[in-house]
C-alpha cells in the first residue's frame, strides 16, 4: 500500500516490525525483498511520486572547501530517490577497493569481494543490466574491435555499463502497492530519531509533513537509509540524549565525505578521432550501453602510493552538437523532463539530420556513435582518499520544518592529486609506447600545490559518511550495517563505504542492501 501521510489524523503513531527511512533504491530495494513476509514494513518517504520545488528546498544546505554542486542540485527528494535523474551506469568494485592498503590511511572493508560477488549477481537484475557481463579484459569478447595492448604493470581494463531500469519509483510501483504487509508513506519527513535514555536502543522516530501533520512511527528494527549528507544529518539533528547526535561519540558521524572527483587532464592527440573513442565507448551488448577505462594496477598504485583510478578518452563536441543534444531530449523525456529551451534543441537537431539518422541506426545495431568531434582529452576519475576533514556537519540555518541545513566541507588532499598525475602520466607514456597517440598534460597538473581544474567535479556520488568498520573506534556501522552503539539501528547506502573506488556506487548500494536485507531476514526470524 502507498499512503500520502497527510491524508492520517495528526499524532497518529504508526507501528511496524522495520521502519526504512527513506524511499530510493535502497527502500525500494529493501521493501521488494520484505514484500509478502510475515514482517510488517513501514517506508517513509519524504517526496511523493512527482518532482515538487517545495520538497527539494529541503535539501538546501551549505558548502565548503573544493567547490561543489548546490546540494539541491544533486540529489532528488522524491519517490525512487536520485534513480530519478540517473543513467543506471554501474560496475562492481575492483577487488583492490576492499583491501587494507598500507600505503591509504583508513582503507579496508570489513568485507571482501568473494563475499559481495553473490549479491553484485543478484543486484544487476535489480535495474536491468545484462547478464553474464564481463567487467575485466573480457568485455572486448563481445566486440569487433581489437583494443591496444596497455601494459598490465600500470592498468587493466574495466568494463560499464547502463542498465534498462532507471526510474525505481515508477517501475516498482505497481508491485508495492500489492504487497499487503509494505505500508510505504509519502510526503514524511522525519526530523528527529529518538533513542532511549542510555542511547543504545531507537524507539520511534518523529515525522512531519510541509501541512504541518505530525506522525510518530513505533518499530522492532530501523533503517536509516536517506543518502550519504541525510544519513549524518538526521544523526547529528538526534541529538535529544547524546548532545554530539546518534552514535556519534567518537565524532565521526559526518566524516570521511568522499566523491568520485572527476577532471579533464590534458588533451590526447591521434590521427583517428573515432577509433580512439570506440577504445571507450565501443557500443552495446545485449542492449545496454557499454563503456571501457583503464584503471590503475595493484603493482602501479603500490609502487606510487596512490589511490585507485580510472583514465578514459572523451570527445569534445560543439555545445550545439545535434546528435548529443537529440540525446540530451531523449534523456529528459526518459525522466518525464520537459527539456530545457526545447525549441532551440529542436532547430539544432536539425541542423545535422542526418548525422543524427546514422547514429540511431548505429544504436539500433550495438555499434559505436559517430560525433562532429572537435577533440579529445583525457579524463581521469579518481577514489577520494578517506579523509575525516573531508565531512558533513550542520549549519545554524533551519529549513521550514524547524531542521539545520547540512553543511558539506568537501576536503581532497595531495595523494588525490598525486593519483591524478600519476594516472595521466602512465596513460601519455603507453600512448606513446603503443603508436596510438599524444598526451599533452594541463599545467594545473603539474604544479606541486592543491590546485584543482576548475572542470572538476563530482559525480553526485556522496559517500563515507556513516562508515563501516570492525572497531567502534574506526566508524559507525559494523560489518552487517548495524550501529555500534544501537542494537536495532542499522544504516545502508553509499554512505557506509570506507572508501569509494572509481565505480560508480549504486551497484555496490543494491549489493550491500540485498546483504542487509539477508541478514534481517534471518534474524527477525529467530
Amino acid at each position: 500500500m502507498i499512503t500520502d501521510i497527510n491524508e492520517l489524523d495528526d499524532s497518529t503513531v504508526i507501528e511496524a516490525d522495520i521502519c526504512i527511512i527513506g524511499g530510493g533504491a535502497v527502500g525500494i530495494t529493501m521493501a521488494r525483498e520484505f514484500a509478502n513476509t510475515h514482517l510488517d514494513v513501514c517506508v517513509l518517504e519524504s517526496g511523493g511520486f512527482e518532482y515538487e520545488a517545495g520538497m527539494q528546498s529541503l535539501y538546501v544546505g551549505e558548502t565548503s572547501g573544493v567547490p561543489y554542486f548546490d546540494l539541491t542540485d544533486c540529489r532528488c527528494r522524491i519517490f525512487g530517490g536520485s534513480t530519478y535523474r540517473w543513467g543506471a551506469r554501474g560496475a562492481p568494485m575492483d577487488e583492490i577497493d576492499f583491501k587494507n592498503r598500507s600505503w591509504t590511511p583508513h582503507s579496508g572493508w570489513p568485507v571482501s569481494l568473494a563475499e559481495m560477488r553473490p549479491y553484485y549477481e543478484r543486484a544487476q537484475k535489480l535495474n536491468g543490466m545484462y547478464s553474464p557481463f564481463h567487467y575485466d579484459e573480457r568485455v572486448w569478447e563481445s566486440f569487433d574491435i581489437e583494443p591496444p595492448v596497455f601494459d598490465k604493470e600500470f592498468f587493466h581494463y574495466w568494463g560499464f555499463q547502463f542498465g534498462k531500469i532507471i526510474m525505481f519509483g515508477s517501475y516498482y510501483r505497481e508491485e508495492l502497492k500489492s504487497a499487503p504487509n509494505v505500508n510505504i508513506f509519502l510526503n514524511a519527513n522525519v526530523t528527529n530519531i529518538q533513542s532511549n535514555s542510555v542511547a543504545n536502543h531507537i524507539d520511534y522516530v518523529d515525522v512531519i509533513t510541509l501541512q504541518g501533520k505530525k506522525s510518530q512511527v513505533k518499530a522492532k528494527t530501523f533503517v536509516l537509509a536517506s543518502g550519504g549528507i541525510e544519513n549524518p544529518r538526521l544523526m547529528l539533528v538526534s541529538n535529544t540524549v547524546e548532545p554530539e547526535g546518534l552514535c556519534n561519540s567518537n565524532d565521526l558521524v559526518g566524516r570521511f565525505f568522499m566523491e568520485h572527483p572527476t577532471t579533464p587532464t590534458g588533451t590526447v592527440i591521434t590521427s583517428d578521432m573515432h577509433k580512439m573513442c570506440d577504445y571507450f565507448s565501443p557500443g552495446q551488448i545485449g542492449g545496454r550501453l557499454v563503456e571501457t577505462g583503464l584503471a590503475l594496477s595493484e603493482k602501479l598504485q603500490e609502487t606510487e602510493k596512490c589511490l585507485n583510478a580510472v583514465v578514459s578518452v572523451r570527445p569534445e563536441l560543439p555545445e550545439s552538437e545535434a546528435s548529443q543534444v537529440f540525446i540530451m531530449v531523449v534523456w529528459d523525456f526518459m525522466h518525464r523532463r520537459i527539456p530545457e529551451n526545447f525549441i532551440k534543441k529542436i532547430g539544432q537537431i536539425l541542423k545535422d539530420p542526418f548525422r543524427v539518422a546514422a547514429n540511431c541506426y548505429r544504436h539500433v545495431v550495438d555499434k559505436p556513435k559517430r560525433f562532429n568531434t572537435k577533440s579529445l582529452y583525457l579524463e581521469v576519475r579518481i577514489e577520494q582518499e578517506p579523509n575525516p576533514d573531508s565531512r558533513v556537519t550542520l549549519s545554524d540555518k533551519k529549513d521550514v520544518l524547524g531542521m539545520r541545513y547540512p553543511r558539506l566541507h568537501w576536503d581532497l588532499t595531495e595523494m588525490d592529486k598525486h593519483t591524478m598525475k600519476v594516472a595521466a602520466e602512465a596513460f601519455g607514456r603507453e600512448c606513446e609506447r603503443l603508436g596510438i597517440g599524444q598526451f599533452i598534460m594541463d599545467d594545473w597538473l603539474t604544479s606541486n600545490d592543491l590546485m584543482w581544474s576548475p572542470e572538476l567535479v563530482g559525480g553526485h556520488h556522496h559517500m563515507g559518511t556513516t562508515r563501516m568498520s570492525d572497531s567502534e573506534s574506526e566508524g559507525v556501522v559494523d560489518k552487517n550495517l548495524k550501529a555500534h552503539t544501537m542494537d536495532n539501528l542499522y544504516i545502508a547506502g553509499s554512505s557506509v563505504f570506507p572508501t569509494a573506488g572509481y565505480v560508480n556506487p549504486t551497484l555496490t548500494v543494491l549489493a550491500l542492501t540485498l546483504r542487509l536485507t539477508d541478514h534481517l531476514k534471518a534474524i527477525l526470524k529467530q
